[in-house]
């Protein structure tokens, strides 16, 4: 299959699978009076040294009514993977429950409109089984699911090695969801580079483009919507990728609210292992500077690819994208013999100016000792931002609420006093006006 192929292929899906069912089918929220300013939450799930992280959107929308228009207030809650299977995956459903419950602008929510698998790795999708096993027993809902199991790929090239019981066990979860809600059954969707899954005009203060799927970003420079660029060469005349490893196919969303940026991609690659990995990090960070040519682009925030790997967050990375902010989800375990995070990653953020918070707290308190040694944790931890109606100014404040939590003998999880200054405000004191 050639490139030119390949694309009308994704040309012929976007039309097909994403504008026609994402716009008629996903977006039918109802509306409330307004109650607040539009706010978002992103919620950095602790259970392990897995992926989770929950984002609750709320905004404000001018409608039409009787006599003239009407303020009123739209939400929508996004789930991006879901740790390890068993008792991880159900302490991240607990904890999905619990933000919500706590959000006053979520109050009665009983609804996660997508879930999105980053890449089918188990520490990623493994505790979706437990997710969805919970929407199913709670008798909640969800609206769709995002995969990379529906895009396009050369289906005569070797597939990346993937944990076949963790796929299957989640196959099985969805058609005990599906049948549990035989009138409206979850939908997968596919959703590529620049689709913006939150197009729709009842969010008229948030977009969250995809920037990187299934080992594709936009092209740069821009030659046509619909024109694409791969990380990875195309290496025979079957069209198959070359070096195909299971991270390169992450999806990556550039999730912007007003003058707020936020970007998480799963465990894309950056340029140090490209004897392993594809470099998706500069292949994005080129779209992104190239799309938004401006002297104040940055990241307010960033969720660290790879658990913090050697392999991710190079320092061409760091000083494109000058991240205020950076979250790195791992718990200090050996990786097949590498301790994640790598002190490496963590002096790049560091000599790039970035505050880092972490989704786990070692047993020392010494800094940078304890990222060198590994196994050395003490507890488990929630990050969770949040940010209410920032503007495009040159400056903008966003709150860190830290949630210590240790792991208990039976794998459940309790939370623990441990954080003084909680939330801390975080000052990102970097221009706006992109």
């Amino acid at each position: 299959m050639t490139g030119n192929s390949i694309t009308k292929t994704i040309q012929s899906i976007m039309k097909k699978r994403i504008f026609s069912r994402l716009l008629i089918l996903v977006f039918f929220y109802g509306y409330i009076p307004v109650v607040a300013q539009p706010s978002l939450q992103i919620c950095h799930i602790a259970a392990g040294k897995g992926d989770a992280s929950l984002f609750l959107i709320s905004d404000i929308v001018t409608v039409a009514s009787i006599g003239g228009t009407q303020k009123v207030q739209t939400k929508c809650a996004i789930l991006i993977d879901g740790q390890y299977s068993g008792t991880q995956g159900t302490e991240v459903w607990r904890s999905i429950k619990a933000a919500i419950a706590a959000n006053s602008n979520f109050a009665g929510r009983d609804t996660i409109d997508f879930i999105i698998a980053s890449h089918l790795h188990t520490d990623h999708i493994g505790g979706l089984t437990q997710v969805m096993q919970g929407i199913t027993d709670d008798k909640w809902t969800t609206t769709g699911l995002i995969t990379r199991s529906v895009l396009a790929i050369p289906q005569t090239c070797p597939k990346p090695a993937t944990n076949t019981t963790t796929l299957t066990n989640f196959g099985h979860a969805v058609s005990g969801y599906n049948a549990a809600h035989p009138t409206t059954p979850v939908i997968q969707y596919a959703v590529i580079p620049p689709m913006n899954i939150l197009s729709i005009t009842n969010f008229p203060n948030f977009s969250m483009e995809c920037v990187a799927a299934n080992g594709v970003t936009i092209a740069t420079p821009i030659t046509s919507p619909t024109s694409y660029k791969y990380f990875i060469p195309l290496s025979n005349s079957k069209g198959c990728y070359e070096n195909i490893n299971e991270n390169d196919l992450s999806f990556g969303f550039l999730l912007s609210f007003q003058g707020f940026h936020y970007l998480t991609m799963g465990d894309l690659g950056g340029s140090v292992c490209t004897n392993r990995y594809a470099d998706g990090e500069t292949a994005v960070t080129k779209y992104l500077k190239t799309k938004f040519f401006n002297a104040d682009y940055h990241l307010c925030a960033l969720k660290i690819n790879h658990h913090g790997s050697l392999c991710s967050t190079d320092m061409p990375f760091v000083t494109s994208n000058r991240p205020t902010l950076a979250v790195i989800p791992s718990d200090l375990t050996s990786y097949q013999g590498t301790v994640l995070p790598q002190q490496q990653v963590i002096n790049n953020l560091l000599t790039g100016r970035a505050l880092i918070n972490y989704t786990f707290i070692p047993a020392s308190t010494t800094i940078p000792d304890p990222y060198a040694t590994g196994g050395n944790l003490r507890y488990y931890n929630d990050v969770t931002l949040t940010i209410i109606n920032p503007s495009k100014n040159q400056s903008l404040q966003f709150s860190v609420t830290q949630q210590a939590k240790q792991k208990n003998g039976d794998g459940t999880f309790t939370p623990v006093a441990y954080w003084t200054n909680n939330p801390q405000t975080i000052n990102c004191s970097k221009g706006h006006n992109w």
